[in-house]
């Protein structure tokens, strides 16, 4: 696993893989499918498999949140994201297989919340 250097705080990349013990690689996939509704991911899952573009702008939000290294730098990356038009916003919803961006700050309050305590 990624080990932590006591001189540099950790990214949400190191904290997401210590909390869900997932490789580096698998960083991406680990946080879509935490970011989506359980009941929506075998769909999401599919979608992805065949259709990845029509992810790739929560993707993209995803790999712009490894380097975040607090809550709050992380909420504002989420936050400036979401401010930006979406494509392909009709399919997720029609779905109902869209990434939640609560469920992403969620994440990134409970990860880092352990590295304050």
């Amino acid at each position: 696993m990624l080990s932590r250097s006591m001189e540099t705080k950790p990214n949400l990349l190191t904290l997401v893989c210590e909390k869900y013990k997932c490789p580096p690689e698998a960083f991406e996939s680990t946080m879509l499918r935490r970011s989506v509704s359980p009941l929506a991911w075998p769909v999401v899952r599919l979608m992805v498999r065949h259709h990845r573009e029509v992810y790739e702008f929560d993707l993209e939000l995803i790999r712009e949140l490894k380097n975040a290294t607090s809550f709050a730098e992380a909420s504002r990356i989420i936050s400036s994201h979401c401010s930006m038009p979406q494509k392909r916003r009709a399919i997720k919803l029609l779905l109902l297989a869209r990434v939640s961006k609560r469920r992403l700050k969620s994440i990134a309050r409970e990860v880092f919340a352990v590295t304050t305590a």
